[in-house]
Parts: C-alpha cells; sequence; structure tokens
C-alpha cells in the first residue's frame, strides 16, 4: 500500500471519529452550543466591525450559526450564504441572504440561496464562519474532503503574516478539537480563529479584533 493511499484512509478514518462524536451530541446540548457560541461571538470586534459577513446552513450536527446570523441583520450587517455553482471543480459562491428570501436545497440535501441572489467575491467578504469536521490548535481545519472553502479563499494562503481579509473563523463543538495536528495539504487553508462553547481560540487574528 503506497503512502498516498494510507494518508486517504487516515484523514477517511479522522473524519469518521470526529463526525461520529458530532452526531452523539444530544439535540439540547447542540442547541445549547450554538447558543454559547452566539453570545461569544457577538461581542467580539471582528463581528461588530464587519460590513459584510458569510454564513452557512447547517448539516450533520453542525454548530448552527443562523442565531448569529438573525443577529447581523438585524444590526445591518450583509450577510451572505455559500452556493455550489460547479461539483466538479469544487467551486464555491456567496450570495446575499435577507431573512425573507426562500433558500433551495441542492443535491447534497443542502440549503442554499438561488442562483439569481446576488453574488459577492470572497476577496470583498470582511468575516466568514465556516463548518468543520475537526481542528487543531495550529488553526488547521478538516472539513469534509472537497475543498470548496480551501479554493474560495486560496488568495489568502498566500498572504502568510498579512491582515488579510476576510478573517476565517471555525465554529466547532468542543469535541471536535483534535490532540494531534492533523494532516495537512498544500492548498489547505488554516483559520484564524475558532470559537467553541468554551471560547475563543485565536490562531492569527490582531489583538484589537478580540
Amino acid at each position: 500500500m503506497n503512502k498516498k493511499i494510507k494518508i486517504i484512509e487516515s484523514e477517511t478514518e479522522i473524519r469518521k471519529f470526529f463526525r461520529k462524536k458530532r452526531s452523539e451530541l444530544d439535540p439540547k446540548k447542540q442547541s445549547q452550543a450554538s447558543q454559547r457560541i452566539d453570545e461569544l461571538i457577538s461581542g467580539q470586534q471582528a463581528f461588530l466591525e464587519s460590513k459584510s459577513i458569510g454564513f452557512y446552513t447547517t448539516v450533520d450536527s453542525e454548530i448552527n450559526p443562523m442565531p448569529l446570523l438573525n443577529r447581523a441583520l438585524q444590526k445591518g450587517q450583509r450577510c451572505f450564504l455559500p452556493r455550489i455553482i460547479d461539483y466538479s471543480s469544487s467551486k464555491l459562491a456567496f450570495s446575499a441572504y435577507f431573512l425573507q428570501d426562500d433558500l433551495i436545497i441542492n443535491k447534497w440535501g443542502i440549503h442554499e440561496p438561488s442562483p439569481n441572489a446576488e453574488v459577492v467575491a470572497p476577496t470583498n467578504l470582511d468575516l466568514v464562519f465556516l463548518p468543520l469536521v475537526a481542528f487543531d490548535e495550529k488553526g488547521h481545519r478538516m472539513g469534509m474532503g472537497k475543498g470548496f472553502y480551501d479554493r474560495a479563499f486560496a488568495f489568502k494562503k498566500y498572504t502568510a503574516g498579512k491582515l488579510i481579509r476576510p478573517f476565517l473563523i471555525g465554529l466547532a463543538h468542543d469535541c471536535q478539537r483534535s490532540n494531534v495536528l492533523l494532516p495537512q495539504k498544500e492548498w489547505d487553508i488554516s483559520l484564524d480563529a475558532i470559537v467553541t462553547p468554551n471560547g475563543l481560540i485565536n490562531i492569527s487574528l490582531p489583538s484589537q479584533y478580540i
């Protein structure tokens, strides 16, 4: 068995392990986790000062960011949701979302904005909240393995050490934290911070935005 196959099997097992841990949380704990994260983020400068924010719709027991999205809309901030525009090339767009908007369900069962909704370039977002399967202390994020977010924010990969928007903040249950560093590919994009019910784990957010 070659090294590449071993890595793929390892990542598959990691995803399976953390998705199982997440799915085992009872609905009450999942709801409490989302509420706690809403409370933690609502007072952070990175959120308060952002004009355009990317969110996501939940699947598979992910942290629900909708309370935070509703809060942002009430504050007059512009909110955007991801929409898959090309499955084969893992291409993602961020489309405007308003409270009265109906969402459609894509072939993976994920709710998305209408194809007619206004689209914003990822470079024009100030802040993006990302779902994840697992994360580690270095801000490495493991998603579902399709690379949609990595492709959308690839421009941040080549700006290490610079203050480049949007800030990428992962939302997770505490049980999704890996005690060992997650495997990384050269195109993987790291998070600027992660927020769990236990608090914010800062990786690269400047202190004035915390």
